[in-house]
């Protein structure tokens, strides 16, 4: 007797299974036609330049910075170069001699850029001279931001420095924990500095 209520239960079961799985295949959403796209707009290169030979990839904060008619680009052995934002011609070239590893950022006249052992390079952004040089205790791995007579630089260790963009010597410094934001560039709009922790920071 017990044999039989076992072998019913297990029927029961079995039958229950295939009630779900059919139920389940006719509840299943099917998924949309796919439809023909068709670009609307037409995107053709005016120019292109290489800056720096062919490195290892490294975890660098190196972009571009676009200022006025001029485009800057930077690379890790330690070249400056502006371009001419329409014609891609080069305007000048600067070489800091230092292992770049965050910049360039543009603004207020000049280009700035970063280095592994937290050397700071700012170059005239009108024909590339050395405008000052300054350091900071730990590596720069974001391109600064630069406004409001002001140069901010965050470093690897999440503090963000701010330096005088007329000589830069350094106004403050503050420490941010904000772990995975190491190439997090601050912004520098009006008087505040805002970081990727939503915390601001009047300048000056």
């Amino acid at each position: 007797m017990i044999a039989r209520d076992r072998a019913l239960r297990v029927v029961l079961a079995v039958v229950g299974l295939a009630v779900l799985a059919a139920c389940s295949k006719k509840d299943v959403e099917q998924p949309a036609e796919l439809t023909e796209f068709r670009s609307t707009a037409k995107i053709d290169r005016v120019w292109s330049v290489s800056v720096g030979d062919s490195a290892p990839k490294l975890r660098l904060g190196l972009a571009v910075a676009i200022s006025g008619n001029a485009v800057f680009a930077a690379a890790h052995a330690g070249d400056v170069v502006a371009f001419d934002l329409a014609t891609g011609k080069r305007l000048w070239q600067t070489d800091t001699k230092l292992r770049l590893t965050g910049g360039p950022g543009a603004g207020d006249g000049l280009v700035v850029v970063g280095a592994s052992h937290g050397d700071i390079v700012a170059l005239d952004a009108a024909n590339g001279a050395v405008k000052w040089k300054s350091r900071i205790n730990s590596e720069i791995l974001a391109p600064p931001a630069i406004g409001n007579g002001t140069v901010l630089m965050r470093t690897a260790d999440g503090r963000v420095s701010a330096l005088r963009a007329a000589d830069g010597v350094q106004s403050w410094s503050a420490e941010q924990q904000v772990p995975g934001s190491r190439c997090v560039a601050p912004l520098s709009p009006s008087s505040l500095a805002i970081l990727p922790s939503a915390v601001s920071t009047t300048v000056g």
